[in-house]
């Protein structure tokens, strides 16, 4: 087998070959990483032109188009993290602007005051009408019937039962009341009975047939 010797020329550029650095290796990740740290500072603040006055080449090898990159989404929820641009921050004020409630809406909803009074003023006469409410309400506190009264006027009921079973409580009432009137009307005295005790007259028997 013949091997290939090479000439004086050939050795020289050789041996200066394995004296000069490689363009690939551990002494470049220094340039590769400024190259990065440019990138990812460039793409949070949103810029889109890049003018870098060294490595560009590197950049353009290792590192994809600003123009054409997606905007950055959450792996795991799938929400774009992107920030908003000053546009659409714009855009989406002046639309919340235009459906915002009126001022008679908020005073209806008791958010604003409904008040011609001074801004100044406005705590002071809140503060005298929470007064006057308090003792209008503890005036008519004081006049409020007692609960004997409100039984005797069936307001209250008179059943010292618990509130959960005083609905069970009157229909109990009401179905004795029922059951008691049914009895009694079972009972009552025939009119010959009633006419033989002076109750009735004989002209008011009620099963004698009308002349």
């Amino acid at each position: 087998m013949l091997r290939h010797h090479p000439s004086p020329t050939q050795r020289t550029r050789l041996d200066n070959i394995n004296k000069t650095p490689s363009l690939i290796g551990p002494w470049t990740f220094p340039a590769y990483y400024r190259v990065y740290t440019r990138y990812w500072l460039f793409r949070e603040s949103e810029l889109i032109d890049i003018n870098l006055t060294t490595n560009n080449h590197i950049l353009h090898s290792f590192v994809p188009s600003i123009r054409s990159s997606p905007p950055v989404m959450a792996e795991s929820s799938g929400v774009d993290t992107s920030p908003i641009s000053p546009v659409e921050r714009r855009n989406s004020l002046e639309k919340y602007l235009q459906h915002r409630p009126g001022q008679q809406d908020l005073k209806e909803r008791h958010i604003l005051l409904d008040t011609n009074v001074a801004p100044s003023l406005q705590a002071a006469q809140q503060e005298l009408a929470r007064q006057k409410a308090a003792d209008s309400l503890k005036k008519h506190l004081e006049k409020r019937p007692d609960r004997e009264d409100l039984v005797e006027r069936n307001i209250l009921p008179s059943s010292t039962a618990a509130p959960a079973l005083q609905a069970h409580a009157r229909e109990l009432e009401k179905h004795m009341l029922a059951d008691n009137l049914e009895h009694k009307i079972q009972s009552r005295p025939k009119p010959e009975e009633l006419i033989h005790r002076g109750i009735l007259d004989e002209d008011e028997d009620p099963t004698r047939p009308a002349q």
